[in-house]
């Protein structure tokens, strides 16, 4: 077992390892139902008509022990209109979504569940002028009180660069367990906490010089009063001396950012023949990440190290024809990571919780799938051989979640067939 803070050594094995918990189970029921409604008014025409949905949901959770059963089952009930209209360059699109949950069972709950309504708008507006095509929205979210919403996006061309810019403002709406916690097994967001906002803000200059293309991009994310799933601490004498607890929590709890969490990620995206119809190709697009406040509190660092600091992922393919009338598609897609602590699967929710500061490290791992495509009369047949090199000499294995290794040389297939009219 490695020490506190220190990588991973040793890597699941399954004829050997042992599973705690396996009488435990949760599961999961949703049923959907939606119908929509499209009118032809004085104010939309044929091509946009006014869209009017309603909608219902039901969802169940249920997690069962040895020592207890928690469940909790929600309805959602809601309403939801659109229309768009165009004049000239400019399209024009209004938005309303409006719902209720109704808490039919709420044992699973730690505190009270009331039910909750919520009221969106958006006004969108597109247009293009002077060779720069913009997007923007405004909205609002009424319910826990007034939280706006709004974004900006422009793209223009400057010297056969294409420029992309970006800002973004939204709140974010705890989910449901996050706001009523689970039984003993998790505890809920503080009572009165503010709503969550994230802002974002991105940059992208792409060109292309013949057969290659090449972007640089660079993204800054800001989340003000987060709301994060966090295992409870362990003794730091426990830990030294079972480091892999940290990743088993008998409790987590909803824990509020003292101060905004900032982070900007960059990277670049290249490509080889990207689009072309027949013969080899390739892309690229490797990504480096940074938190700006690390060190702000230890809920910042937390988060900071569940995040790895560099990510990447590549494609090699080749496309061609394959008896006549067989559009296939064969590429091998890599990806890999450095090392950090991820978050752990916290087994009564079934979310994924940070652990605490010091835990384990993985990485740095990667993993390697080979893909055939073939299309076929509208249809699309796929055969992945996922994870090739995870249990050999060359991968061990590999872990994205802390415990759960990633599975090794499965083989999955199937068809995707569009059925539409």
């Amino acid at each position: 077992m490695p020490a506190v803070g220190q990588p991973f050594n040793a890597i699941f094995v399954r004829p050997v390892a042992t599973v705690d918990n396996t009488s435990a189970q949760d599961r999961t029921l949703r049923n959907d139902l939606a119908a929509t409604l499209r009118l032809r008014t004085p104010l939309a025409s044929e091509a946009h008509p006014l869209t009017v949905t309603g909608y219902w949901s039901a969802q169940t959770y249920r997690y069962r022990a040895s020592a207890d059963t928690l469940e909790a089952r929600v309805n959602r009930y809601g309403l939801r209109a659109s229309q768009e209209r165009t004049i000239g360059r400019h399209a024009v699109q209004l938005a309303v979504d409006a719902w209720t949950d109704a808490v039919d069972d709420a044992r699973g709950f730690a505190t009270a569940a009331p039910t909750r309504q919520r009221l969106h708008l958006r006004l969108r507006h597109a247009s293009q002028l002077a060779g720069v095509a913009t997007e923007a929205s405004a909205g609002l979210q009424v319910g826990a009180g007034l939280a706006p919403s709004a974004t900006l996006r422009a793209t223009g061309a400057v010297a056969g660069v294409t420029l992309t810019g970006a800002v973004a403002t939204a709140p974010d709406m705890p989910a449901r367990v996050v706001a009523s916690g689970f039984g003993e097994t998790l505890r809920p967001a503080p009572a009165g906490a503010p709503t969550p906002r994230t802002n974002r803000a991105s940059l992208r200059a792409a060109a292309t010089l013949g057969p290659f293309d090449i972007a640089l991009f660079g993204r800054y994310l800001e989340r003000r009063n987060a709301l994060d799933i966090m295992t409870e601490p362990i003794a730091q004498g426990a830990l030294e001396a079972n480091p892999f607890d940290a990743f088993f929590p008998d409790a987590a709890e909803v824990v509020r950012s003292p101060s905004p969490y900032r982070q900007v990620s960059g990277g670049l995206e290249l490509g080889f023949r990207r689009t072309a119809a027949r013969g080899l190709y390739a892309t690229a697009q490797p990504t480096a990440f940074a938190f700006l406040n690390t060190t702000a509190s230890p809920a910042h660092t937390r988060v900071a190290e569940s995040l790895p600091p560099a990510y990447g992922e590549a494609r090699l393919g080749a496309r061609y024809v394959l008896f006549q009338d067989l559009d296939t598609d064969a590429s091998l897609r890599g990806r890999a990571w450095a090392p950090f602590s991820s978050r752990t699967l916290h087994e009564p929710t079934g979310t994924l919780a940070i652990p605490q500061q010091g835990s384990p490290t993985f990485g740095p791992e990667g993993a390697l799938d080979l893909v055939i495509e073939a299309g076929l009369r509208g249809a699309t047949l796929f055969l992945v051989w996922e994870n090739v090199l995870s249990g050999t000499d060359v991968t061990p294995g590999n872990l994205l979640v802390p415990i759960y290794p990633l599975p090794e040389q499965r083989l999955r297939f199937g068809v995707f067939w569009p059925i539409t009219g």
